[in-house]
Parts: structure tokens; sequence; C-alpha cells
């Protein structure tokens, strides 16, 4: 049985946004331009911040330019290798420049009919 069979395209939206909001690992969705289009909530607590402050930005934006620019470069990667997923190994420093936290980013890019988007997987590796 098809769960979607009598249910209207935007509740099916819903549904999906629902989902990718409550996964229990930090999620984020970049366009071709780099434009973060979605994270989820547990992107969010893992950044401290809200999702409003994100949407919209590029890494460059919010990051440092070497760290954006590491995160910039690991995505035209992953967006060179499409449907195949791409790990990098990133680094977060904290306001004095020391390592903060080592992370491990798993990077698909996916067609669609809005265009290419990047979706992203946040694994903290260590403290």
């Amino acid at each position: 049985m098809n769960p979607f069979e009598n249910i209207n395209l935007e509740q099916v939206n819903e549904y999906f946004l629902q989902l990718y909001n409550d996964l229990p690992n930090p999620l984020f969705v970049k366009n071709k331009a780099g434009e973060y289009v979605f994270i989820n909530r547990e992107l969010e607590l893992f950044w401290q911040t809200e999702r409003s402050q994100v949407i919209g930005k590029t890494d460059f934006d919010l990051l440092p330019k070497d760290e954006a620019q590491a995160c910039v470069d690991s995505d035209q990667i992953s967006f060179q290798h499409l449907d195949e997923v791409s790990r990098s190994f990133e680094n977060q420093y904290d306001e004095h420049g020391n390592i903060k936290n080592y992370i491990s980013v798993n990077k698909r890019t996916v067609n669609t009919a809005f265009g290419q988007f990047l979706i992203g997987v946040v694994t903290l590796v260590a403290v």
C-alpha cells in the first residue's frame, strides 16, 4: 500500500520536511550556488544557531574564510561526482582559533526538478 496515495502534494512535502527535521543526525541541503536551503533541528543545535540565521547564506557568510574555503572546495568535489557519496573531514574552530571539533561530513549531490542540490550529514568525530 502506498501511504501517499490519498494525500495531496502539500501534505507529502510537510511529511518529508518533518521527517528530515527530526533525523537524529545534523543534516543540511545546499543549492549549486552554495546557499543553505535547509538545515534540520539537530544542525541548529550543533551549530547553536537558528535556521533563519543560516538559510540563504553561504559558508563564507557563516565561517572564517579558511574554513569556508575548505567547505566550498569539498562541496565542489561532491557536485562533480553526482550520485556518489563523498566524505570530507573538517575542523570547527573556537573564537581563539583553537580546534573545537573534528567532524565528518557525508555528502551527495542529487538532481531534482528544481536543480542540483547537495545533501550533507554531519557526524562529530572527536571533541
